[in-house]
C-alpha cells in the first residue's frame, strides 16, 4: 500500500464544533487537541484536504475558517457537501474527492470523529480509515484500520499503516 493522500473531516476533528453554534462564519474557533502537530507531521509528506459535510459553507467560506485558526497551509483542497452536492457517508462524496485529487481508494486514508459518516462511509468506498475516537474503545471496530484517542498519534499511525518509502504528494 501506498499511501498518498490523507482527507480530514472537519467538525470535531480539527475544530471544535460539538456545543458551540456550528459553520465557519461564527467569529472564534477552536481547534481539536494535537491538530497543529498532527498536521506538521503530515503534510509535508501527503496530500492533506478537508472532506467536511458542511452543506451551508462552500470550500472558500471554510477556507476562511481554517485560516482563522491558523492551519489552512496545511490543504491543498477543501471539499464540502455543499461544492459536492452529496455527503458523507455516500461514496460519491469520496469518489469526487478522490477523482479530483488523482487518487485511488487504496491511496487514501480518511480521518474523522464520526464513526458512521466518516470511517464506515470512507470504507465502503474502498479508503484506509483512522477514527478519532476520543472515548474508551473496546477492540477495533470493524470499519477502522486504526483507532486514536487524539490526532497527537496520527502522524505514528500513518507510518504503522504506510511503512513504504514517502510517498510523493499529488500537488507537488
Amino acid at each position: 500500500m501506498s499511501i498518498r493522500v490523507v482527507a480530514f473531516d472537519w467538525g470535531n476533528t480539527l475544530i471544535r464544533t460539538q456545543g458551540v453554534a456550528a459553520g465557519p462564519e461564527r467569529p472564534a474557533a477552536e481547534l481539536m487537541p494535537g491538530v497543529v502537530e498532527a498536521l506538521e507531521g503530515t503534510y509535508e509528506r501527503f496530500t492533506c484536504c478537508v472532506a467536511t459535510n458542511a452543506g451551508r459553507s462552500d470550500a472558500s467560506r471554510v477556507g476562511v475558517a481554517l485560516e482563522r485558526v491558523g492551519i489552512r497551509k496545511y490543504f491543498s483542497h477543501i471539499f464540502t457537501a455543499l461544492d459536492l452536492g452529496v455527503s458523507k457517508p455516500h461514496p460519491l462524496f469520496f469518489e469526487a474527492m478522490l477523482e479530483t485529487l488523482g487518487a485511488l481508494p487504496h491511496e487514501a486514508v480518511m480521518v474523522g470523529d464520526d464513526y458512521l459518516t466518516d470511517i464506515a462511509g470512507a470504507k465502503r468506498a474502498g479508503m484506509y480509515t483512522i477514527w478519532v475516537a476520543r472515548t474508551q474503545v473496546q477492540g477495533r471496530p470493524p470499519d477502522a484500520d486504526a483507532v486514536v484517542a487524539s490526532l497527537h498519534e496520527l502522524p505514528d499511525v500513518l507510518a504503522g499503516l504506510a511503512p513504504q518509502p514517502i510517498p510523493e504528494r499529488l500537488d507537488a
